[in-house]
């Protein structure tokens, strides 16, 4: 661009109105491998807490970096419902840029039940709503690249048709890439999602995420370091793997990057990997090295897993640099990239 974008960051998406429960009655129970979240069937369950608030990956995304500091505009489709006011009013509150959104009249926006489990992890019932119609009519094309950097995250519904368009009209545009696909891209697998995995400068993506991707084109690496490698080799950029509780790797091509996790209490995980990444991403536009980014990405996860909703824990990035300050010993372990 020969001109100063008018944003830092765009991210397109969902956005959501939360509700996050808990309940002494829940349990965990596994059949075949798989946790699942169990109450007593036909019984009222009485909750012992309920949150109410805001979420959706982009909407996450764009809220953490208005709070960082950055210029951040959110576009997505809201509709002209109560919920959908609440959530523009939100936008405001926060200094998100709203007004590239899309107002749809005739689908009410979305909702998502956030049930919390004894550990802090989550099971979210999503009701996609308005986000599912998202289309490429509908999109300001004119706005979206007068950024810095575009972020993606998961597009649910007929808006996951857009996911490659969009990725490879930022790389046209010399628009900077941060992709954090959600379970509608992944299971295109690394070939449906070439055009954007080829324009793209940071990938994230958790471990399971990262298996599965892989795994729709034959890989079968078994360690995180070989994911990484593989990965690298079919996009241009940073490839970022978080590990929950164990923490997150990343590659920038030719080192290794460790992190482990901070040993804090975690109430609920929802919003994690969206403050994570969108951190990450800050830092780096900040001129902060890739293993700093990591360390201020896992500082802002970790506040926001000590809440129970997606946003209320995020931290500006006066906070943010204060703990990063205190925290001198916590940076990743730095090691050359492996070649298997």
């Amino acid at each position: 661009m020969s001109r100063k974008p008018k944003y830092d960051l765009i991210t397109i998406g969902d956005a959501t109105w939360d509700a996050v429960v808990t309940g002494a009655a829940t349990r965990v129970v596994t059949q075949r491998g798989q946790k699942y979240l169990a109450y007593p069937y036909g019984d009222k369950v009485h909750l012992d807490d309920a949150f109410f608030s805001h979420g959706g990956g982009a909407a996450n995304v764009a809220v953490s970096a208005a709070r960082l500091g950055v210029t951040a505009a959110y576009c997505g489709s809201i509709g002209t419902d109560r919920i959908g006011q609440d959530i523009l009013a939100h936008f405001k509150a926060e200094q998100v840029d709203a007004s590239l959104a899309v107002r749809d009249a005739d689908h009410v926006s979305a909702l998502a039940v956030v049930l919390t489990a004894p550990d802090g992890e989550r099971t979210i019932l999503l009701y996609d709503g308005s986000n599912r119609d998202l289309g490429s009519a509908t999109l300001p094309w004119s706005k979206l690249f007068d950024t810095e950097w575009l972020y993606l995250p998961s597009l649910p519904g007929a808006a996951d048709k857009l996911y490659n368009r969009l990725a490879k009209r930022a790389g046209r545009d010399g628009v900077k890439l941060a992709l954090n696909p959600g379970s509608y891209q992944i299971k295109r697998g690394t070939r449906g999602l070439h055009s954007a995995l080829e324009n793209c400068d940071v990938l994230l993506l958790n471990n399971d995420e990262a298996q599965a991707l892989l795994r729709q084109r034959g890989h079968t690496a078994r360690t995180v370091p070989a994911m990484l490698r593989k990965l690298h080799t079919i996009t241009r950029g940073i490839v970022v793997i978080t590990r929950g509780s164990r923490g997150a790797i990343a590659t920038d091509g030719s080192q290794l990057y460790d992190l482990p996790a901070l040993d804090n209490q975690r109430v609920n995980t929802v919003g994690a990997g969206d403050s994570f990444g969108s951190t990450l991403v800050v830092a780096l536009m900040k001129r902060k090295s890739l293993a700093d980014a990591m360390v201020y990405a896992s500082l802002n996860a970790s506040a926001v897993v000590a809440d129970y909703t997606a946003q209320d824990g995020l931290l500006s990035w006066r906070e943010l640099t204060k703990q990063f300050q205190a925290a001198k010993r916590y940076r990743p372990k730095i090691s050359r990239r492996p070649n298997g």
